[in-house]
């Protein structure tokens, strides 16, 4: 070795020792070795040599440090560099990359080491000198990773394909007034790290068949549960939103929330709107119960006015049949009166014209004429009675009829009232129920503004997690968990339902179709062989 090259690794040994005491702050940093004697110049030419790659250069990691020893008091109390950070496990280079060992230098003449100077403390080193030093943190050795892939490779050639199962970790930030730690990790679940969800399919021919199987009745199932699993969200959403409203609810009853004070406010505007609406609602209702129960007494009145005038028409139909009988029967008499007497006086004239022409029997005639006579006479004393009681009878009749008569079309014009007042009172309570509507529409939408409010009072409650609310917050993120569940079912039958091989299943409709056709064509040849 020249002398170059030993002043060269003379300094890097300087170097190396003036590093040491930088790092020990100002601290005596001794040497070590048997009996504290100094180090020979071979050895420190070793060292120095040791601390140099083969190029000559230095590296970080193959410097030789000396260990540092600290007093009790330092070993008993860590420094801040020791509590900040953390030692780091070293692995040790690849055996290709191994240093091969340096030869040893040739001897030199014997001198005396020098000693590195200490330098003068600074006021900042000074005011640390009661700490301890920070020690540099060893380094454990450990096993070559092994080449890239290997494992995975193995794995997949190993083990057929399987879910992941990873944690998910949720902290629960409670506020306890105790003291205890407020940043908890709670495990709530595992989530599978997984592939999309499809149907059931197998490889080959075989496999194409089947999958029709599953198509059929796998896509049926899918969406019966996929209808179970949206109806059970719905109900878990809303006993989250209601676990919600009773945290708002419960903080705004709390005078000494305040928190909940900007919301109280906005919460007590909204519950004066909404009774301002409710009251004209509640006047609404009651201007159309008053305008319906109008029109049905109105209806009532009329419908009773009717019902009298056709009993009423009843009676006088029961009154006039015996008079319509009566009448009828003397107007038969009174025809049947004149009917008689036309013929008798027929009679009567054919007689006299017989008379006139004259001949044998003249006294026979005669007589004959004087009884027609007679009896055309008996009948007209028989005509006044029948006329003088057809005259009794029709006025009555006529009288009964008249009254039948003005009892329909009172019946009539009342019905027309009936339903005029309908129309109108209709007209009248649409109003009224339009307008009840949009008051209505105006506090459902109060109450969905109140609520809403709610709500989010509920979810900042839920993201503050106040130490007095524990129950109803563990509550909120047990359905938390439930809802991210079924959340993680309902993407998994959604998979299933959209990641349909359609392929896979033309494939296995026409295997199915091309069996059948064999099993036809089969049948048939047997049927025509026999």
């Amino acid at each position: 070795m020249s002398d170059s090259r030993r002043r060269r690794s003379r300094r890097v040994g300087d170097l190396t020792r003036q590093k040491i005491d930088d790092l020990a702050d100002g601290w005596a940093v001794p040497k070590t070795g048997a009996g504290d004697e100094p180090a020979s110049a071979e050895d420190d030419d070793d060292i120095a040599t040791n601390d140099l790659d083969e190029g000559g250069g230095e590296t970080g990691d193959d410097i030789a440090t000396e260990d540092i020893p600290t007093d009790e008091r330092a070993a008993d109390t860590p420094n801040e560099h020791e509590a900040e950070t953390a030692p780091v496990p070293r692995q040790d280079p690849e055996p290709a990359r191994a240093k091969r060992a340096s030869s040893l230098p040739p001897p030199v003449p014997a001198r005396a080491k020098r000693r590195s100077s200490l330098p003068p403390p600074t006021p900042e080193r000074s005011k640390r000198a009661s700490s301890a030093p920070p020690g540099r943190p060893k380094r454990e050795s450990a096993p070559p990773p092994p080449p890239p892939g290997s494992a995975a490779r193995a794995q997949r050639q190993s083990e057929p394909p399987a879910t992941i199962e990873a944690p998910i970790e949720r902290r629960s930030e409670w506020s306890d007034g105790d003291g205890n730690d407020s940043t908890a990790t709670t495990l709530l679940h595992a989530e599978q790290l997984r592939a999309p969800a499809t149907l059931r399919r197998k490889r080959g021919l075989f496999g194409d068949a089947l999958y029709v199987k599953s198509f059929i009745f796998g896509v049926a199932g899918d969406k019966r549960q996929l209808a179970a699993v949206t109806k059970d969200l719905a109900q878990l959403q809303g006993r989250r939103d209601g676990l919600l409203v009773e945290l708002a609810k419960t903080a705004l009853g709390n005078p000494d929330y305040d928190d909940a004070e900007g919301a109280r406010e906005g919460f007590a505007e909204l519950e004066e709107e909404r009774g301002r609406r409710a009251g004209v609602v509640a006047a609404s209702e009651e201007d159309l119960s008053s305008a319906i129960r109008a029109r049905e007494a109105d209806e009532l009145e009329i419908d009773s006015q009717i019902k009298a005038l056709e009993s009423k028409l009843g009676e006088l139909g029961e009154q006039l049949k015996p008079i319509e009988k009566k009448l009828s029967k003397v107007r038969r008499q009174a025809a049947d009166l004149k009917g008689s007497i036309d013929s008798v006086d027929k009679k009567i004239k054919d007689t006299e014209s017989q008379l006139v022409r004259g001949g044998e029997g003249e006294a026979d005639i005669q007589a004959q004429l004087a009884a027609l006579k007679a009896d055309r006479d008996a009948l007209v004393i028989e005509k006044p009675a029948v006329a003088k009681e057809l005259e009794e009878l029709e006025p009555e009749r006529n009288q009964l009829v008249q009254a039948r008569d003005d009892a329909s079309a009172r019946i009539e014009e009342l019905g027309a009232d009936k339903a005029e007042l309908g129309e109108r009172t209709g007209e009248i309570t649409a109003a009224l129920e339009a307008r009840l509507a949009v008051e209505r529409r105006a506090v459902a939408d109060s109450d969905s503004e109140r609520d809403k409010l709610l709500v989010d009072l509920g979810a900042l409650l839920y993201d503050r997690k106040p130490a007095e609310m524990r129950e109803l917050l563990v509550a909120v993120e047990r359905l938390d968990g439930e809802i991210e569940t079924q959340e993680q079912r309902r993407t998994e039958l959604d998979e299933r339902l959209t990641a349909i091989d359609y392929a896979k299943l033309a494939r296995g409709v026409l295997i199915w179709l091309l069996v059948l056709g064999a099993i036809v064509g089969g049948a048939i040849a047997v049927t025509s062989l026999s």
